[in-house]
């Protein structure tokens, strides 16, 4: 039924692509809730490209709520619109050259709402990405159902999955041309199941098979990063053998294509590191070690990525960190790491919003946990000493405080890319994790303090 109404929803779009030009204009139009009178504020929009490289496009919104965007569109690829703290991910097209955006707010003049009208390709994307999460809740459940490899269980997933696949050739057919049905539809594929091979075995060896990697325009949405999460969220071994295998099968299917390979191994790169998944990491500077001319030749801004990463993987020596405490003399990480049963490394700044959402939950942790060993030792990135003390005594932090010094290198030996960066150190001074979720934070701690 529901592919049914589908294609009745895509056949009646009657958006025909223009000329092909590589200079596109977003209009768009802020609508208050009614009765409500738009109030110019410094707010502005910004369009952000996917891609690295490309420079992000920042307009001003008129004073009825109007605002227009122009940015070279060379080819198609995925953007973020953001407007206060909101923001909707399109995708711009040489094809299509105008697009109509309309953002409701509400009586504070907070959004409630963005929508893009009159794009063929952004209605395709929509249909591809609505569908694409009810298959990964299929692989999810998949996962979870099927773990003892019932008959029935298995039975029931094949019809899912099959269905999954006409899906997906229903919405190429339906929006023929467009980038979604040229590129991203296949993402959404599976093998095709047969009876010889338990069903997650053939899912692990065919999951990319219908994905063209050495196509670049793969490359230009986040889509391809969210295929591998949910592999490795549902469907992958977890042993070490198994991710390096995975991540050497990746980058075959981009042999003989450097662009493909450079475009691979920075998806892999990001993913691991974005989303914590901290033995990929370690797989990952693995099968860069061993293809190291490759790197160095093609990518090497990400070879020297991967070298600093190389540094700082769980049992390892910690790089010591030292700088001046509150009583004015220097403090060392590794002293204090020895002193303890388990060290919090916190690499944080007082203006970082991040940093001060999380501080709540790193005071209850160390009010938690300080008395069966462990110990914070906060390392600040202030330039302002002013700050860093006022927001120490206005939080009372009691653990160890230091402000680094201005030429410190904790940011290359650490590969801080962003705060809060938190690495936990036993009693050694050796590193227990480096990429790991604050969420993950306390059940670690405690497992640790456990031992």
């Amino acid at each position: 039924m529901r592919i049914g109404l589908i294609l009745l929803f895509v056949f009646a779009q009657q958006c025909v692509f223009a000329q092909i030009t590589d200079s596109v204009k977003i209009t768009g139009q802020i609508v208050p809730d009614t009765g409500v009178t738009f109030k110019p504020d410094k707010a502005d929009v910004r369009l952000v490209p996917y891609n690295d490289g490309e420079s992000v496009s920042v307009t001003q919104v008129n004073n009825d709520g109007s605002f227009v965007i122009k940015v070279a569109v060379k080819v198609t690829g995925m953007y973020d619109l953001k407007y206060k703290s909101y923001k909707m991910s399109l995708l711009l097209s040489p094809a299509e050259p105008v697009y109509m955006v309309i953002i409701k707010t509400d009586a504070r003049q907070e959004v409630k709402s963005m929508r893009i009208s009159g794009s063929k390709e952004n209605d395709a994307y929509r249909a591809f990405k609505k569908e694409n999460m009810r298959f990964k809740d299929l692989l999810r459940d998949f996962r979870a159902d099927c773990e003892g490899n019932d008959k029935n269980c298995v039975d029931k997933y094949k019809k899912k999955l099959a269905a999954q696949n006409e899906l997906m050739e229903y919405l190429k057919m339906g929006y023929k041309g467009t980038f979604t049905s040229g590129v991203l539809a296949n993402l959404g594929e599976v093998p095709q199941a047969n009876n010889n091979t338990p069903l997650l075995a053939q899912m692990q060896s065919g999951f990319f098979d219908a994905s063209n990697f050495l196509d670049t325009a793969l490359y230009r949405t986040s889509d391809l990063s969210n295929k591998i999460s949910w592999y490795i969220d549902y469907l992958a071994d977890t042993n070490t053998n198994s991710r390096l295998s995975f991540i050497s099968n990746l980058m075959s299917r981009t042999k003989g294509s450097k662009e493909a390979q450079k475009n691979l191994l920075t998806v892999l790169f990001n993913n691991f590191l974005d989303e914590y998944r901290e033995p990929y990491v370690e797989s990952l500077v693995k099968w860069a070690k061993a293809n190291q001319s490759l790197l160095d030749a093609n990518q090497p801004v990400l070879a020297a990525k991967l070298k600093l990463v190389e540094h700082v993987l769980p049992g390892l020596l910690a790089p010591d960190v030292s700088g001046e405490n509150l009583s004015h003399q220097i403090q060392t990480l590794q002293s204090v790491a020895k002193s303890n049963k388990l060290t919090f490394l916190i690499f944080w700044e007082s203006d970082c919003p991040h940093c001060r959402k999380a501080m709540p939950d790193f005071i209850r942790i160390y009010k938690e946990y300080h008395a069966r060993g462990l110990e914070v030792f906060a390392a600040s990135l202030d330039n302002d000493k002013t700050k860093w003390k006022q927001f120490i005594d206005y939080n009372h932090l009691t653990w160890t405080n230091i402000v680094l010094p201005e030429k410190s290198s904790a940011h290359a030996d650490y590969f801080i890319q962003y705060t809060p960066t938190v690495v936990l150190l036993d009693d050694k001074g050796k590193i227990v994790h480096r990429f790991i979720r604050t969420d993950d934070l306390e059940k670690t701690i405690s497992a640790v303090l456990d031992k």
